[in-house]
């Protein structure tokens, strides 16, 4: 989760663990700066909030710069939410045979 992180950080995404409700997982905050935060809940396991940052990560490379403005808290199950849970299972499995070096 750390070397996930730090990479993260070489692509001006920062990340920020907090505790919030358990029916929120994360979500992405840009900056007008030019980089992202992606805030990460700190309640849920390191696995899952692996899968967390991934998730939102994938939505910054493939749908943010696509979009002309933010999907709401409560859009779960859209078409990229989607699209960015089954590359995060994808990622995952390919990360855990050591196919994946640099996901950023």
């Amino acid at each position: 989760m750390i070397e996930l992180v730090k990479n993260a950080e070489l692509h001006n995404i920062h990340t920020t663990f907090l505790n919030f409700s358990p029916t929120l997982r994360g979500f992405i905050y840009p900056c007008t700066n030019g980089h992202y935060h992606i805030i990460i809940n700190n309640r849920f396991t390191r696995e899952m909030q692996q899968k967390v940052l991934l998730h939102e990560t994938y939505h910054i490379k493939h749908h943010v710069p696509n979009l002309f403005y933010l999907i709401g808290l409560d859009m779960q199950r859209i078409t990229i939410e989607k699209e960015a849970a089954d590359a995060v299972l994808e990622l995952i499995t390919d990360l855990n045979r050591g196919d994946s070096e640099d996901y950023f």
